[in-house]
């Protein structure tokens, strides 16, 4: 299984995952922006209205998580969306779907919400040791 991977000769790793919610037509999208130690830059929950399907929130996350970075003045990235397992982006997907729950909206520079930090804690593959 693939597992979250400390970024190769790039500034920032940011991971981005949307839950989606059928029968209200809605979705949650999160991100975490961090460094190449795995700390921290910036994270970003947002709920939306009027979405049509799953790669609908899927593309909005995305489209954010790149917004994000160029509104934050960052060139240089490693982007990482779904996976084809959910190890490697597991606490910004639980994120989501904290944040579809809540239908909340949040930005944070530098820190996380109380949630998403007791996630950190949960997933070790955010703290890897530098070779």
């Amino acid at each position: 299984m693939e597992r979250w991977k400390r970024m190769r000769n790039t500034c920032v790793k940011v991971n981005f995952d949307a839950a989606y919610r059928k029968n209200e037509e809605s979705s949650c999208s999160s991100i975490l922006l961090r460094d190449l130690r795995g700390r921290v830059i910036a994270s970003k929950i947002t709920f939306h209205e009027n979405i049509p399907s799953p790669f609908t929130a899927k593309v909005v996350a995305c489209a954010m998580a790149l917004k994000m970075c160029l509104d934050l003045n960052i060139r240089s990235l490693e982007a990482e969306g779904d996976s084809l397992t959910r190890l490697a982006n597991g606490a910004v997907h639980q994120l989501a779907n904290e944040g579809i729950k809540q239908r909340t909206i949040f930005f944070l520079m530098n820190d996380v919400s109380e949630f998403a930090e007791a996630m950190l804690e949960v997933d070790p593959r955010w703290i890897e040791a530098l070779d």
